[in-house]
């Protein structure tokens, strides 16, 4: 399956990274206000080390704590609403240029309860409507890292990232990983 995943700077519109499969690694490309900055091939081992370690960053910041299972299961039933963040599920799709993966929060909801359009912001002062086949809610995976691993994870993570990498810079990557894209 070729599927791009993108993570969106929560400060800066147009900074963004994207991870997907080239041949038997996992690529990472990093985007400066839409400009390739930098580009990254690793092993699918390295890979998961490395998205466990971005786990284990995420999980410094909020506590790792997962919902409890009813919550999870409520919120990926529950219907998208404003605020609500929504993953593209094609590229293209609705004639936006978008690519599937790509995620946006909904700004507003037009037309009929049972023909609701999805409109979000298309990041150049305009906007990308969506009907509900298009898109789906981005639910927020629940961690599984187990605490008395995640210090040793999060040295690893940063021996990847390597000696230059901001704090920022590895936390984008945590969220482009994950899935989270919070902007």
């Amino acid at each position: 399956m070729d599927e791009t995943y993108r993570a969106q700077c929560r400060w800066a519109k147009d900074d963004y990274m994207k991870a997907l499969r080239v041949g038997d690694s996992v690529h990472l490309d990093a985007f400066d206000e839409g400009d390739d900055g930098a580009s990254v091939s690793l092993p699918a081992a390295d890979a998961r080390a490395f998205a466990r370690g971005i786990l284990a960053l995420a999980d410094e910041i909020d506590g790792g704590e997962a919902p409890p299972a009813a919550e999870a299961t409520s919120a990926v039933d529950a219907p998208i609403k404003v605020g609500d963040d929504v993953r593209v599920l094609a590229d293209g799709a609705e004639h936006a240029d978008v690519l599937r993966g790509d995620v946006f929060r909904v700004a507003r909801i037009e037309g009929a309860p049972e023909t609701p359009r999805y409109v979000v912001d298309d990041g150049e002062g305009g906007f990308w409507y969506f009907v509900g086949e298009s898109i789906e809610r981005v639910v927020k995976p629940v961690p599984s890292v187990a605490p008395s691993t995640r210090a040793a994870l999060y040295l690893e993570a940063r021996t990847l990232a390597g000696p230059d990498a901001s704090v920022f810079d590895v936390l984008a990557v945590a969220a482009f990983l994950t899935g989270g894209g919070e902007r």
